[in-house]
């Protein structure tokens, strides 16, 4: 048995549907490949490439795990302004001031 980090530690892909497992993997430099049959709408997890690869099918499966792949190191790179959004990553307010913030404004 084999916990998810453990294995991102020695994964090149990871494949993923809204999950926070998708941040894990590129914060650890893996290639997150989202996979929306459905052609959901929400745009969590757009297009990033040489980061994240969008694809609706198996061709589009087997195309994203056949590119060609870069390091950890420039996975993170490519990922970095995308996580920055949306885990507020080196903000100048910690996500707790953030929060703080809204709920004093809604008292």
């Amino acid at each position: 048995h084999h916990d998810v980090s453990a294995l991102l530690l020695r994964s090149t892909h990871l494949i993923s549907r809204f999950s926070t497992l998708g941040y894990e993997a590129l914060v650890r430099g893996v290639h997150l490949v989202y996979h929306n049959p459905h052609g959901e709408k929400v745009d969590t997890f757009t297009e990033v490439p040489g980061a994240i690869s969008t694809v609706a099918d198996q061709a589009g499966l087997v195309s994203a795990l056949q590119g060609p792949l870069d390091s950890g190191v420039v996975i993170r790179k490519r990922a970095q302004a995308f996580l920055n959004h949306h885990l507020r990553l080196g903000g100048a307010a910690a996500p707790a001031e953030l929060a703080a913030d809204v709920v004093e404004r809604s008292l």
